[in-house]
């Protein structure tokens, strides 16, 4: 059989204890790609994807972006995108969009906006789309700027610098920028092709080319 044991305790008296905080600090962190209505947005402020990477390197990350080794952009499978700073044309051709873009820091971008249907309020030319890329502004009242700098080891090194200044009065707001980098591109493709019999569907040939590009910067 099983005994039971009574066990009487004392009174517990509990104390209320009480701590004010001094803040509480609430953050969110936007996603890298966001999709939207009417456009695709890439997050490139605070992301550690674009680190250290030039503006041409974080378009061609985003989705539905290729840039061929001419320097032109094409989105979703169209050529001829119209690229904007800030909501306004370049009026540049793509390789010299392509140029400017390769010297740009990741850290002077917000974020980079892909529309393959653009709103009225963008006059594009065609119908292949608008890739909007809007650069970092500072808020603060008065006279504010900053310096960024970059190295990068691969195949070959890569160095970029740059800088920003931005005043703020009231209305008033004057904003430039200065980037520049030195860096060469390679390019390593190695292409096997094989080619069946259509009868016993046996292997007839095979052509393989292996070949390496490099381009100046």
């Amino acid at each position: 059989d099983a005994s039971h044991i009574s066990i009487n305790l004392k009174a517990l008296n509990l104390h209320q204890s009480s701590q004010t905080l001094k803040e509480v600090s609430v953050t969110a962190t936007k996603p890298f790609i966001e999709h939207e209505v009417d456009k695709t947005v890439v997050n490139v402020e605070n992301s550690i994807v674009s680190a250290g990477n030039t503006a041409l390197e974080i378009l061609q990350k985003s989705p539905g972006v290729v840039v061929d080794q001419n320097g032109n952009i094409s989105l979703n499978g169209k050529s001829g995108v119209v690229v904007y700073i800030d909501g306004k044309p370049t009026y540049l051709s793509q390789q010299q969009v392509t140029n400017m873009l390769k010297t740009m820091s990741s850290g002077t971008i917000q974020k980079i906006e892909l529309m393959t249907q653009p709103s009225a309020k963008y006059d594009a030319a065609g119908n292949a789309g608008i890739i909007n890329i809007v650069t970092r502004k500072n808020k603060n009242i008065g006279l504010n700027g900053s310096l960024t700098a970059g190295y990068g080891q691969g195949i070959y090194d890569r160095e970029n610098i740059g800088g920003n200044l931005n005043y703020r009065n009231g209305k008033v707001n004057l904003y430039g920028n200065y980037n520049y980098s030195h860096h060469k591109w390679t390019n390593h493709n190695y292409i096997t092709r094989n080619f069946y019999d259509g009868t016993n569907n046996d292997l007839s040939s095979r052509f393989e080319q292996n070949s390496y590009m490099n381009f100046p910067d």
